[in-house]
């Protein structure tokens, strides 16, 4: 997951012919995905779709305390803020196009709540999804990407709210267990879709009422894809 600025992240657009052919073959081709996964599946150190449990917050020993004291730092700060005005260009051209924008908070499987409502996580995270990250802070356990996950979800929030769209706190709000319902330290497997998709469609249905029932399709093809698609992570 990337800190560093990235303008391509910022783009909401393709720009010129040949960008938007290599979009169209990305999002298009069933050849295209194939390669990409076989590829992550056959390299373990690919910061990608990695199919193993290596950093789900699985069973003990437990960290019970973060090794970063001093997250976030004013790089992230800065990108934070910056992911706020950008969830509100979202929400604009939502509209734009006669839509209602909703933003959901997202969460990995590197740490999980206990019963007492402690958060414990991975001891050591190594490598993959977070691979960027560790590579800018050094050494971190899963409760330093716990706090990194809330900083980001707050700074959705913050951005939501002030387009005034709606907004739900999934990391908050649903306790997914990193074990059962995850096939890799960020996607959640069908069982763990379920459980997304109920969540959504409760929460809309609370604020939205009987409206809420044409959002159910949507909300399954939401979960399908939950929590981390591969451009969305590099906000960090």
């Amino acid at each position: 997951m990337r800190l560093d600025e990235n303008a391509a992240y910022d783009r909401t657009e393709a720009e010129g012919p040949l960008l938007r052919l290599q979009l169209l073959v990305r999002e298009k081709s069933a050849l295209y995905q194939m390669y990409r996964i076989a590829g992550q599946m056959l390299s373990r150190d690919a910061p990608g779709h990695l199919i193993g449990l290596e950093n789900n917050a699985v069973a003990p020993p437990w960290a019970e305390a973060p090794l970063l004291p001093d997250m976030p730092d004013a790089r992230m700060r800065a990108a934070l803020t910056a992911l706020s005005g950008r969830n509100e260009t979202l929400a604009r051209l939502a509209r734009d196009f006669g839509a209602e924008p909703v933003f959901v908070t997202q969460r990995s499987a590197a740490w999980r709540r206990l019963e007492d409502g402690r958060v414990v996580g991975v001891e050591r995270v190594r490598g993959g999804f977070h691979a960027e990250l560790t590579a800018r802070y050094g050494a971190m356990n899963g409760l330093d990407l716990h706090r990194a996950e809330r900083l980001t979800a707050d700074a959705i929030l913050a951005g939501c709210r002030a387009s005034g769209a709606l907004c739900l706190d999934l990391m908050a709000g649903l306790d997914l267990d990193p074990a059962a319902d995850f096939y890799d330290p960020v996607h959640v497997n069908a069982a763990g879709a379920r459980k997304v998709g109920r969540w959504m469609l409760d929460a809309l249905r609370a604020r939205m009422g009987d409206a809420a029932d044409q959002a159910a399709a949507a909300a399954a093809v939401i979960a399908a894809s939950y929590p981390f698609d591969s451009d969305f992570a590099h906000t960090w």
